[in-house]
């Protein structure tokens, strides 16, 4: 079986429009989002260093805000400071946008960008929480300096131990379904969680040969008939 984790599994996996339902509640809870996040639309947009192409696994658009959502197996020393500036070439291609007259000078709106970085790696080796958000902020009196950038961590190897998914968080759902997939009764659990059912499919639907995926496209369109 293949493992999630791997960028073009994962991709396949979450790129998807009918697993919107759950990158909307994971990136709800992720970043403390206080109310709902009606739309949501996957984008392309290149961004280069000059040299070369800066590749985000997912990106993600909201009316007021950009989400990345970056999958990183193995342990990268500088794995933080790829994310910050991942970051700014995002918050960058905002600032590009702007029009330029011989008078006068329009500033497009800088679109909050934030990152969602999952970790097969301990990245805080003394800390205990397996999921931490960064912003940037004063460090005198604690206040928040800007919401222009957010970085957010989910080590995978803190993983707790879920036994009941009905009481699990969307995060914890996550980390169930990235990391124990290995398991005999792995599918059965999850196709039973509401929100991991249409995660779990799409994850089996990866693995399928193109033969195999047509019989499956032809007896949904039967379905749908």
């Amino acid at each position: 079986m293949l493992d999630p984790k791997y960028d073009l599994v994962f991709k396949q996996i979450f790129e998807l429009d009918r697993n919107k339902s759950f990158l909307k509640k994971l990136l709800k809870e992720a970043f403390n989002i206080p109310n709902e996040i009606e739309q949501l639309e996957f984008y392309k947009q290149e961004m280069t260093d000059g040299r070369k192409k800066v590749i985000v696994d997912i990106m993600l658009l909201e009316k007021e805000r950009k989400y990345l959502v970056e999958m990183q197996m193995a342990h990268e020393p500088q794995f933080i400071d790829r994310c910050i500036y991942y970051l700014a070439k995002s918050l960058s291609l905002d600032l590009q946008k702007d029009v330029i007259s011989e008078h006068k000078k329009r500033k497009t709106k800088l679109r909050p960008s934030k990152i969602l970085a999952i970790c097969n790696f301990n990245l805080f080796k003394n800390k205990e929480p397996f999921k931490s958000n960064h912003k940037i902020m004063d460090v005198v009196d604690g206040s928040i300096t800007t919401e222009a950038l957010e970085m957010c961590f989910i080590e995978l190897r803190k993983a707790p131990k879920i036994n009941d998914l009905s009481k699990a968080s969307i995060v914890e759902k996550l980390m169930y379904f990235l990391t124990r997939y290995k398991e005999p009764r792995f599918v059965e659990v999850c196709e039973n969680d509401p929100d991991l059912c249409s995660l779990v499919n799409s994850f089996l639907y990866v693995q399928m040969s193109d033969s195999e995926k047509e019989l499956y496209e032809m007896s949904r369109w039967y379905q749908d008939e």
